[in-house]
């Protein structure tokens, strides 16, 4: 709130001065500034969260709103370091117990997308497709929180004008959604040999992501 005050002076200068010491770090170290925001994303996670599509909370919007405040950071170089993160993972050290680094940094992006408007989603598409591509291998809270992020996508972008990208696009929502669903029906056992009703299964799924052959389906 800029017309407050804090210890440190007028918030508005304190604002001003901590995004012109998180620029250049954001810049020329890119992932690994993803990965502490990511970190600090968990952090602030309320205790016993079970959501699958992320809903932020007071202190992780502050996070999104730092992550946007940052113009060395656009959204289309964002999804390219987010890929990097996910892709190869920057050490952390001292991280908090059950750090799953790419589900927080994909719950981070994907409330990110929410303050971004249709044309600017459009802009990044090229790195979002590798994105996504490259999620079909991720374990299964990923794949989720992927296929949820292609939904904001689809939901708040305006039609794709190339063929070549509305094929992708088709491509890439069935791979995704086939992936979800195998992942769904792995959580299934039959009830009875008598009947076909199927319930979830009690014990807590495998996260390993499922084998795929090498053109991105299923085995």
């Amino acid at each position: 709130r800029e017309h407050q005050s804090c210890v440190l002076g007028s918030a508005r200068i304190v604002k001003h001065q901590l995004l012109e010491f998180l620029s250049p770090i954001s810049l020329h170290h890119g992932a690994n500034f993803v990965a502490a925001i990511a970190v600090a994303w968990q952090e602030r996670r309320q205790a016993h969260y079970t959501k699958v599509v992320p809903v932020a909370n007071t202190d992780q919007q502050v996070l999104v709103y730092l992550v946007g405040a940052i113009r060395a950071m656009p959204i289309d170089t964002l999804v390219q370091t987010v890929h990097q993160v996910v892709k190869q993972p920057p050490p952390i050290h001292g991280a908090i117990k059950d750090l799953l680094l790419e589900v927080s940094v994909l719950e981070l992006f994907y409330c990110y997308m929410q303050t971004n408007s249709g044309p600017q989603l459009v802009e990044s598409w090229a790195s979002l497709l590798i994105l996504l591509k490259d999620g079909l291998t991720l374990t299964p809270p990923a794949q989720f929180l992927m296929l949820a992020i292609l939904n904001e996508f689809v939901q708040k972008s305006p039609p794709l004008a190339e063929k070549k990208d509305q094929k992708d696009l088709q491509d890439i929502t069935a791979k995704l959604v086939e992936s979800c669903s195998q992942i769904a029906g792995a959580c299934l056992e039959q009830t009875t040999w008598l009947r076909r009703n199927l319930a979830v299964r009690e014990e807590e799924p495998s996260t390993a992501p499922i084998p795929r052959d090498k053109d991105g389906t299923g085995m």
